[in-house]
Formats: structure tokens, sequence, C-alpha cells
């Protein structure tokens, strides 16, 4: 079985169980890769920002080490924004689109970004399964769709 990049979430292992054994799903950021130093960073902030609370705790699955993929997504998605702005330096809806058609960040916590002629990402991605209820990486696929690395 081959999932979306959100099935990462800690909470789907935990109901899933034994069954979610061998199902494979993408994702574009892996808590535990020390290459990319923004990642690293925004890691070691994350969970000491949900450690710091029994509450975050609570609401991230229990534990305050877990980081599905679509929490540094998120913040990629605000520094894109906030790139777009300082780019069109404009409050204007339609130069802040096209700053951020042409937008190409570096450093981003899930590493480099710019967009396609049809706006999609161009991001490499990981492919993960779960292993006896733990996200296992099995590969890294280029944006091209070949792989980069791959497990042992």
């Amino acid at each position: 079985i081959m999932a979306g990049d959100t099935w990462d979430d800690i909470s789907i292992a935990e109901r899933a169980g034994e069954n979610a054994n061998g199902v494979f799903f993408s994702a574009f950021f892996d808590a535990s890769d020390t290459s990319n130093e923004a990642g690293v960073e925004f890691v070691k902030g994350f969970r000491e920002y949900v450690a710091a609370d029994s509450t975050r705790i609570e609401n991230n699955g229990g534990t305050s080490d877990a980081i599905s993929s679509v929490t540094p997504c998120g913040y990629d998605a605000y520094m894109a924004a906030y790139n777009a702005l300082l780019k069109a330096q404009s409050l204007d809806g339609e130069a802040i689109r096209d700053a951020l058609a042409g937008l190409e960040v570096e450093g981003l916590v899930t590493g480099d970004l710019k967009f396609d002629e049809n706006g999609d990402a161009i991001k490499s991605i990981a492919i993960n399964t779960y292993v006896d209820g733990a996200v296992k990486w099995t590969e890294t696929l280029g944006s091209d769709g070949k792989v980069v690395s791959k497990a042992e």
C-alpha cells in the first residue's frame, strides 16, 4: 500500500498498530536527518517547545520527540510567504503571487525551495514505511524522481 505524505503522523501508527506494517508513504522531512542545519535547529526548537508543556506533549501524540512532516512544511510555507512579501515589496495580491511564483529560497527547514511552471514545489521526498509501529526511512528521491539515497 502506498499512502500520502501525512502518514508520518504518530497517531496513525498508534491506531493501526501492526496493520500499518509495510505501508509506504512519502514525506518531505526527516527529523533524524542532520545534513540540513536549518532542519536540525527546527527539530531542536520544536522538541523543546513541545516538551515545555504537558498539553503540547499530549497534543503531539504523548511525546515531544515526534515531528510530523506537515509541521516543518507549514513553517516553510510561512517562510515562503514572508520571502515573497519581501521580494514583492508590496501588499498587492498580484505582486505577491508573481514574487512567489519566481521565488527561490535556500536553507529552509525542509531544504531549498523553488517552484515549477505549474506552481508545484520542486523538492526531494523521502519514502518511508512502518515497522512495528515506528516510521522507518527507506529511500530519498530527488525532484527528478531518481533515487538519491537508500537505506541499507
